[in-house]
């Protein structure tokens, strides 16, 4: 079955943002239920608006991704993944009152 990439949008972006801050970009199980609730949410948004998505759709695995390269935004690359976005960096800029190139 062929990958269907569904880019990131502002309101889903500000929800991961909210989860990584309020957890202070820490990991563990209180931050997986509510990664997983938020999973479950955006499939559902995407179903309401219908956005064609496949089943790897911002699922745990890939929600864990996007959560290091938070990491990696915050840390200016010490610590997480390099894979963030334009979108990502300005939202976690904005929310954290700082600049991320």
């Amino acid at each position: 079955m062929k990958r269907i990439r569904v880019e990131w949008d502002q309101e889903e972006m500000e929800k991961l943002v909210d989860i990584f801050i309020r957890h202070q970009g820490k990991t563990g199980s209180d931050v997986d239920v509510e990664l997983l609730a938020l999973s479950r949410e955006l499939n559902e948004r995407a179903d309401r608006l219908g956005i064609v998505h496949d089943a790897k759709f911002r699922n745990l695995n890939g929600l864990h991704m996007q959560y290091k390269n938070l990491k990696y935004v915050e840390t200016e690359g010490k610590e997480g993944l390099s894979g963030a976005s334009a979108l990502m960096r300005e939202v976690l800029g904005r929310r954290l009152k700082k600049k991320f190139s």
